[in-house]
């Protein structure tokens, strides 16, 4: 033990201290106790040392065992050596920082192979220059400088001054295996004595500090790091908890001010919002505010007054702001698909408005925000999360946890806003929030909704990242088929009750189909009513003819769109007058038509002569749709007669337009009428060229036969229609047989046929 510094152990340094036996009635606490709190595992080995030595703290009966049996020099004075040491801290090899006096040094094993940088001899008795670094000193097998581990601890011994602050040493304990490496302190001259990071190992890697994050690329194992024994094995999992928002710092029925406007909390809400009212108003005016400022203030006051799904900012200020309390039902989780891809269709175009007018990006929507109104559909009740675009963003959805893995980019895009829209839908439609740890692939084997895991890969994986919000509008459409549509039909028709008509000229026909593609599921139906003339067998070839042509001509390869089926409709006109003109070749002869063309929803007209066509709904009543190709209604529309002497006239019956008409050729496009034909007194077309059905809209065809039963006024006979429609309870065949009963009780002078065409889903 010779040319090794010993300095007294830590019974030298209990001698010191005062000496009773309770430290805790001492007016300061002992130099032992605050090495003990510091270091517990230090007082557990003096007390072991103490049993084992007999010893007790001042009997002066036991030999003293505070010194070495080896003759020690005197220390050296000079500590400017030990500033080196300073606020060096431990390596993960259990290294002591040294107090900034250097008033004492601890005593290093022999195993370590390191000797201290004090003035002392070396090996060949040559002195150590303190400005050079003590080369490591490894001790020769069988020599007097070997020490145990269990030698170690008990020698390991402190010196320090009585006025030594115990609150400066940082010390942990020795571990097996454990090399301690002095540095010298650093000179900016020299570049060879740079300090060394005490928090770098030989190899110049990083070893984190207790509660530093180890990076995912981080070799664990490198410098004795291992993690997997911080929790025994088990993978790290990050702990989510409940937002201490939702509690709220203000209870209901507290009054607080903002602004000039002192408001009563009503009920705390997520996202730190609370729900309240103005303090001189009724309880039901009720207003949403939030003691945080906006961010990005310019920017709400530009989106939020012009997106009707956004909340209206009544105020804003450093104290907070105020939101208008938006009324509906929350939307909920645990949603189908196609009810899921509904709402947020309208989230991705709000977020695809903020993209373009604001330059911002979307990072985060509370789920629980989201409301479905009755007059407005979908808003939000809460603000969204903005981050102005190039500006580095991520996406979190539980309120700031954590943000998603997968997210986080340098510069905020349209990319960052359909992150959050995919996160959306996982928890629309599992029901539960997207991890921190992002997109579970395990999750999407499991799946059994088509198309949910195609989406969910599309806009959360990054091996299939979605560009834009346009893109994932077209990759929505696939998926987003709605429901086909249903229509019940109801018909009747009657050859009626004159003598001298011994056939009914009347033709009727209803085709209803429906396709399946890829992205849509089209309804097509085609209904018709024609009134056949002519005498003979002219009137009945003429109007099967022309019905057989119009509902089985083929369609075209594109009628989806509105302009489309308009033409369409038209064209089938004149297809059935050219099939009446070769039925009837040359025979003379021919019909009227009267037929819809309803795509899905959308409903197109075309129409010759006078046979009927009305739309009856429960809001708006019965509408005619159609304008009577008549000399009657000619006269009448110029002004010639009034309608007294038309409800006189015998001459209702007199056509100006009839398919079977040879000059084809010749006539103009407009001779087929169409749905804007109908004029209003102004000259305006009265329902434009397509109508939208809603559920429950009754659509009526009829030959004259039916219509013309009551008096012609037009007032009597809409009150007629109305009161049969209504005793059938609206269903089709059910108004059918009701009207055609009618036609008979009135007398049935002509054939009468009617077709009703209902939506029902």
């Amino acid at each position: 033990m010779d040319q090794k510094l010993v300095v007294s152990r830590l019974g030298d340094v209990m001698s010191r201290e005062p000496s009773s036996n309770n430290p805790r009635q001492d007016k300061e606490p002992s130099t032992l106790d605050k090495l003990v709190q510091k270091l517990p595992w230090l007082g557990e080995e003096f007390t072991s040392r103490q049993s084992l030595d007999g010893l007790s703290e001042g009997d002066p009966s036991k030999p003293d065992r505070s010194t070495s049996t080896e003759s020690l020099p005197e220390p050296s004075q000079d500590h400017s050596e030990d500033k080196a040491l300073d606020n060096q801290g431990l390596s993960s090899g259990g290294e002591a920082a040294v107090p900034p006096d250097g008033e004492f040094a601890a005593v290093v094993p022999e195993e370590t192979g390191v000797q201290s940088d004090r003035n002392h001899s070396g090996d060949e008795g040559e002195a150590v220059e303190p400005s050079e670094m003590a080369e490591p000193h490894v001790a020769e097998p069988g020599s007097s400088d070997e020490m145990s581990e269990e030698d170690f601890l008990t020698e390991q011994t402190v010196s320090m001054s009585d006025d030594q602050d115990i609150a400066e040493v940082d010390m942990v304990g020795p571990t097996q295996d454990t090399q301690f490496t002095s540095k010298r302190e650093s000179d900016p001259a020299d570049p060879e004595s740079k300090l060394e990071d005490p928090l770098e190992g030989d190899d110049g890697a990083h070893i984190p500090t207790l509660g530093e994050t180890v990076p995912d690329d981080v070799d664990e194992t490198a410098n004795g790091l291992d993690t997997s024994s911080f929790v025994d094995g088990d993978d790290l999992e990050e702990m989510i908890l409940e937002p201490l928002s939702e509690d709220g710092s203000l209870e209901p029925g507290v009054v607080h001010m903002m602004g000039d406007v002192h408001y009563v909390v009503t009920e705390c809400l997520p996202r730190g919002y609370y729900r309240g009212h103005n303090e001189l108003e009724d309880e039901t005016k009720a207003v949403l505010f939030h003691l945080s400022p906006l961010s990005h203030r310019d920017l709400w006051r530009d989106a939020g007054s012009r997106h009707r799904m956004l909340p209206e900012i009544q105020y804003e200020g450093e104290d907070g702001h105020v939101l208008e309390d938006i009324e509906g039902q929350p939307i909920g989780t645990g949603l189908s698909l196609q009810q899921a891809l509904q709402a947020l269709d309208r989230v991705r175009q709000l977020m695809r408005f903020m993209s373009v007018r604001c330059r911002v990006a979307v990072t985060d929507i509370c789920i629980e925000g989201l409301v479905s109104t009755t007059d407005t559909g979908l808003r939000l009740r809460y603000l969204p999360a903005l981050v102005p675009m190039d500006e580095p963003a991520h996406v979190s959805c539980s309120d700031g946890a954590t943000p998603i893995e997968g997210s986080e980019t340098e510069k905020a895009s349209e990319q960052t806003s359909v992150f959050l829209w995919g996160a959306m839908l996982h928890a629309l439609v599992i029901g539960e929030p997207l991890s921190a740890e992002g997109l579970d692939t395990n999750v999407l084997v499991r799946l059994r909704d088509p198309g949910l895991p195609q989406l969910l890969a599309t806009t959360l994986e990054q091996q299939h990242p979605c560009p834009d919000l346009r893109t994932l509008r077209d990759i929505c459409r696939d998926f987003m088929v709605s429901p086909a549509l249903r229509y019940m039909v109801g018909a009747a028709t009657t050859v009626g009750l004159n003598p001298d008509r011994l056939c009914n000229e009347d033709s009727y026909g209803v085709v209803h189909s429906q396709c399946e593609y890829h992205d849509s599921r089209p309804q097509l139906v085609r209904a018709c009513v024609a009134d056949g003339m002519g005498g003979e067998e002219a009137g009945e070839v003429a109007s099967k003819a022309a019905v057989d042509a119009f509902c089985h001509a083929p369609a075209p390869t594109s009628f989806l769109q509105a302009e489309e089926q308009v033409r369409w409709t038209r064209s089938l006109g004149w297809t059935a007058n050219r099939a009446v003109l070769e039925a009837l070749a040359g025979s003379g002869g021919g019909c009227t038509l009267t037929g819809v063309v309803v795509v899905n929803d959308c409903l197109t007209l075309a129409h010759v002569g006078d046979s009927r066509a009305y739309l009856h709904s429960r809001e708006r009543g019965l509408q005619l749709l159609s304008r009577d190709h008549s000399q009657i209604k000619a006269l009448l529309d110029s002004g010639l007669i009034t309608e007294d002497e038309a409800a006189a006239s015998e001459d209702t019956n007199q056509i100006l337009r009839a398919l079977g008409d040879g000059r084809q050729d010749v006539l103009a496009e407009e001779y087929v009428d169409t749905l804007g034909g109908l004029k209003d007194s102004a000259g305006g077309s009265v329902h434009g060229e397509t109508l939208k059905l809603q559920v429950g809209d009754l659509v009526l065809l009829m030959s004259d036969g039916i219509w013309g039963s009551w008096e012609y006024r037009e007032s009597v006979i809409s009150d007629a229609l109305c009161q049969v429609i209504t005793d059938a309870d609206r269903e089709p065949q059910a108004v059918a047989d009701s009207l055609r009963q009618a036609a008979l009780d009135a007398g049935a002078d002509d054939n009468a046929t009617v077709v009703v065409l209902k939506r029902v889903g």
